[in-house]
């Protein structure tokens, strides 16, 4: 009795084992599969390796793929083999010969940066819109006739460089991307900017330069957090008021343009750092030009200005001026407040030797162009 009681024990142990063991297997298979992970962070990802060839990124683990450089390499077509590593988060691809990206591209979920610049890009697939996590996209130097209508699905790109194209029209539709930081529409062709311009709540960089915009939309004045704005080598004749209104703004570029006069309200930009407004039309400043207290650049060659206002004295912080190609005949007694200038322009300009002595005496130590 004994031994048959014993026998009859250990298949109950048995049967309780084989219960515990399929209530753990049904609950880890029902858990997320390993190679469906989130991003990794940024400190995470500068972790990981840079793949820089197929070959070489073949050899590890798919899913440990995060990196890939394949710049410069004499690609005349996007390598299918990518779509393999699923959890990629920067790919390089510039310098290529590429003409197209396949739909496939979707598979790449966890994309974050992809530089496209330097190749033969003319359009992107519909697909390209899934890419939830893509927050930079360069597509620099390509063959675009338009900004892609599907940017505005991707609601987390904060930097977007699409110069050296030929973009025609600007698209309202990258104005509803709350979180883009940079925006570089540079040597385009680009006759108009839309009013809607103002909903980038959060742009900081604003590359326009190398275009044929004649006039800027009121809306630039609500872009709030504008710290660098390039207007230059477009067909510009008048400022908006508005621009006055952009008071993060650091460094304004609008040499090459048809201006004939600043507005006043440029003496708003108190943290403005270095302005550019070469190779214009302009004859005067206004006096409010005295406010920018931050000034440290003024680039003014290659204009019509005759006299300077008083006010010009008061820029304290101004280390460099360049007035070459102008029609000064004097400059104001206040130019010698200016105690942090360093170098002062004025080539080109009918200056009396008797003025550039008198200049020497009250700004000394400043290197002189004459």
């Amino acid at each position: 009795m004994y031994l048959f009681r014993t026998v009859m024990v250990i298949p109950d142990k048995l049967m309780l084992s084989a219960v515990f063991i399929s209530m753990f297997v049904h609950e880890t298979s029902s858990q997320t599969p390993i190679n469906k992970q989130l991003p990794l962070s940024v400190s995470d990802l500068d972790k990981q390796k840079e793949y820089k060839s197929l070959k070489l990124a073949a050899l590890a683990p798919p899913d440990k793929v995060y990196k890939l450089n394949l710049s410069a390499s004499d690609l005349i077509a996007f390598p299918s083999e990518i779509l393999k590593f699923r959890n990629l988060q920067i790919l390089w691809l510039n310098n290529n010969k590429i003409a197209a990206i396949p739909a496939g591209i979707a598979k790449l979920k966890n994309l974050e940066t992809i530089y496209l610049q330097n190749n033969e890009i003319t359009g992107l697939p519909a697909e390209f819109g899934q890419l939830q996590y893509l927050r930079l996209i360069d597509l620099s130097n390509n063959r675009l006739d338009s900004v892609p209508f599907l940017f505005c699905e991707l609601k987390n790109l904060e930097v977007i460089r699409l110069s050296g194209n030929k973009i025609g029209n600007f698209s309202a539709s990258i104005c509803k991307l709350s979180k883009l930081e940079e925006l570089d529409l540079g040597a385009n062709k680009l006759v108009h900017l839309s009013e809607e311009i103002s909903g980038l709540q959060k742009l900081s960089k604003l590359y326009l330069n190398r275009n044929a915009l004649e006039t800027l939309p009121a809306g630039i004045g609500q872009v709030s957090q504008l710290k660098e704005l390039r207007l230059s080598s477009n067909k510009l004749s008048i400022l908006p008021n508005e621009i006055g209104a952009l008071k993060e703004l650091k460094e304004l570029e609008l040499d090459s343009n048809q201006l004939s006069a600043l507005p006043a309200e440029l003496g708003n930009l108190l943290n403005l750092h270095s302005i550019r407004i070469a190779n214009n039309r302009i004859s005067s400043f206004p006096a409010e030009i005295g406010k920018l207290k931050s000034l440290a650049f003024l680039y003014a060659g290659n204009n019509e200005i005759d006299a300077l206002p008083a006010e010009i004295g008061d820029l304290e912080t101004l280390q460099c001026l360049e007035l070459q190609k102008n029609q000064l005949e004097v400059l104001p007694a206040a130019i010698g407040n200016l105690h942090k200038l360093a170098k002062l322009a004025l080539n080109n300009n009918p200056i009396t030797s008797s003025e550039k002595e008198r200049l020497k005496t009250v700004l000394p130590g400043v290197q002189f162009v004459f």
